[in-house]
């Protein structure tokens, strides 16, 4: 297992002011998040090396990483490579690899994530505390993230086509 204090210098706390990229390229708009700098290509290097689910379920321990909670928190997980592309597929695309995680801090959290040319996405569900996301800041930007709570987040597209639909069938 790798020691989660040399994986927290992964991620660093920083004001959204220093973050640059347009208002344009943002996707997701949660009500609150926490904003951080990940130092992405040594992520991928150190997930280059996490096991598979075989050979963590044969007792390799897994590699620990650590990942931001919105509330400034930090908890560690015991994360494994854990492929869902068909091998083919797979094979086509290696640059985008997915993994799962059981948590060390609070073991009955779970993670799974995904890294690619378009950053790293990752959902951790914690039972009876809420599910976690963390998601690039803005399109193209694989070094900026920002960390929030499901409950936090609103669909505006969601609430855009809702809204035009009641539109159309009220004017209908």
């Amino acid at each position: 297992i790798q020691t989660g204090s040399a994986q927290n210098a992964l991620w660093v706390d920083i004001p959204e002011s220093d973050i640059l990229a347009s208002q344009d390229d943002r996707q997701i708009f949660p009500n609150q998040y926490r904003t951080l700098r990940l130092d992405f290509p040594q992520l991928k290097s150190i997930l280059a090396t996490a096991p598979d689910a075989a050979q963590v379920q044969a007792g390799n321990p897994g590699l620990e990483l650590s990942f931001p909670l919105p509330d400034g928190r930090m908890t560690r997980y015991k994360v494994w490579y854990n492929p869902v592309m068909v091998p083919e597929l797979a094979a086509q695309y290696p640059e985008i690899r997915s993994f799962a995680g059981i948590g060390i801090d609070l073991p009955a959290a779970l993670i799974y994530f995904d890294i690619s040319p378009k950053g790293l996405h990752a959902m951790t569900l914690r039972s009876g505390k809420g599910s976690v996301y963390i998601d690039p800041y803005a399109k193209g930007n694989t070094i900026d993230y920002i960390c929030y709570f499901k409950k936090d987040f609103v669909n505006i597209f969601f609430w855009s086509y809702q809204f035009r639909f009641t539109i159309i069938n009220l004017k209908s």
